[in-house]
C-alpha cells in the first residue's frame, strides 16, 4: 500500500484554513488584512502516526491553536522567521534553529510573510513508545518537550541525518515511495531525538535540560512583577542571584533567546494583550509595559505583528 501524498496552493487564508485544519487539527490563522496570500502546503505520510509537511502561508499571520494535538512538531525553517509562544516564554523559528514543539502546550505562532519551513508531525504516543524503546527506558519524560536546537550546537548534529533525508524527501517530485522507506525515514528522526533531547539519555537524577533553572525562572517573575520599569540585564541577573553570564548562557539554552529578547517579547506580547482588551490608549499602555519611546515602541510592534498599535487597539472598540 502507498502512502498518500498531496499539495495545495491557495490564494488565500480563508480557502487554506478548512484544508489545514482537515490535514492536521483544528486552529485559526489571523493574517494582516489586505495583504496578499499565496499559501502553499503539502503533506505527505510516512507512517499512519506520522507526516511530512511543507508550509508557507505567504503573509504575516498569528496562528491559534483551537484543538491542542497530542502531536510533537519537528520544524525546520528554510526561510524567513517567527516565534512560537507558551505560557512559560517563547521559541524563535528562523533558518538558525530547529524548533521541536509540544502541541499541547503552544499558545500561538506568529509567523513573518517569508516562513517556510518543514513540519514533520509524529503522534506523541507513538514518539513515547519509540523513544522508551531506542533509550531503553519503560517511562521516557515527555514533559516540556518543546526547545529551539540552535545551529551547530550537539542536540542540532544529532538530528542533521534526519533533517537532510527530510530535505532529499521534499525536494523529490516523486510521490510513491515505498512504506518501508519512509517508515525508515520516521526512525531515523526517531533515532536522532533520543541524541537531541538531553533528558532523554541522561540517567536519572541528573541535569535535566528541558527543566527551567530556578534561577532562570526567578528572572522571568522578575521581568513580569518589574516590566514597566528600566531593567537591563545586570539588575535582573542581581535580583535572580547569578552572574551576567550566567543569566545569559541559561537564557540562550533553555529559553532559545537572551534576557533582553525575552524581556522585549514579554512586553510586546503584554502591550498587545491589553491593546486587544481595551485597557486604555496605545501611550498608557506602551508605559505600562516598559517602553519609553513611543516611536521604537510603535516600529517594534509593527515588526513583530504587522500592524501598528493603533490598529490593534482600535479592533477592541
Amino acid at each position: 500500500m502507498q502512502m498518500r501524498f498531496q499539495r495545495y496552493e491557495c490564494g488565500s487564508i480563508e480557502e487554506a484554513t478548512p484544508i489545514l485544519n482537515r490535514e492536521w487539527s483544528p486552529h485559526r490563522v489571523e493574517a494582516v488584512a489586505g495583504t496578499r496570500h499565496r499559501v502553499q502546503f503539502s503533506i505527505r505520510s510516512l507512517t499512519p502516526s506520522s507526516t511530512l509537511s511543507r508550509l508557507s502561508y505567504g503573509t504575516t499571520a498569528c496562528v491559534r491553536p483551537v484543538q491542542r494535538a497530542g502531536v510533537l512538531l519537528l520544524q525546520v525553517p528554510l526561510a524567513g522567521q517567527g516565534r512560537v509562544y507558551y505560557d512559560w516564554g517563547s521559541l524563535p523559528l528562523d533558518p538558525e534553529h530547529i524548533c521541536l514543539v509540544d502541541a499541547q502546550e503552544v499558545n500561538a505562532m506568529h509567523c513573518d510573510s517569508a516562513l517556510d519551513m518543514l513540519v514533520v508531525r509524529m503522534d506523541k504516543a507513538r514518539v513515547a513508545t519509540r523513544l522508551g524503546q531506542l533509550s531503553g527506558r519503560a517511562d521516557p519524560n515527555l514533559t516540556q518537550l518543546s526547545q529551539a536546537l540552535r545551529d551547530a550546537s550537539a542536540n542540532w548534529q544529532a538530528l542533521q541525518p534526519s533533517i537532510a533525508a527530510i530535505k532529499a524527501l521534499d525536494a523529490s517530485a516523486e510521490g510513491n515511495y515505498s512504506p518501508a522507506l519512509l517508515a525508515a525515514l520516521e526512525e531515523m528522526v526517531l533515532e536522532g531525538l533520543v541524541h537531541a533531547l538531553p533528558h532523554q539519555r541522561l540517567p536519572q537524577g541528573r541535569h535535566d535540560a528541558t527543566v527551567l533553572p530556578r534561577h532562570v525562572v526567578r528572572a522571568q517573575a522578575v521581568m513580569r512583577e518589574r516590566l514597566g520599569e528600566p531593567l537591563n540585564t545586570p539588575e535582573i541577573a542581581r535580583l535572580a542571584g547569578v552572574s551576567v553570564r550566567s543569566l545569559f548562557d541559561s537564557f540562550r539554552h533553555f529559553v532559545g533567546e537572551s534576557p533582553s529578547d525575552y524581556l522585549k517579547r514579554l512586553r510586546l506580547d503584554t502591550a498587545r494583550d491589553e491593546l486587544c482588551k481595551g485597557d486604555g490608549n496605545v501611550v498608557e499602555i506602551s508605559r505600562r509595559c516598559g517602553f519609553r519611546h513611543g516611536g521604537h515602541f510603535a516600529a517594534a510592534y509593527r515588526a513583530c505583528y504587522g500592524e501598528s498599535p493603533l490598529q490593534t487597539r482600535r479592533k477592541a472598540d
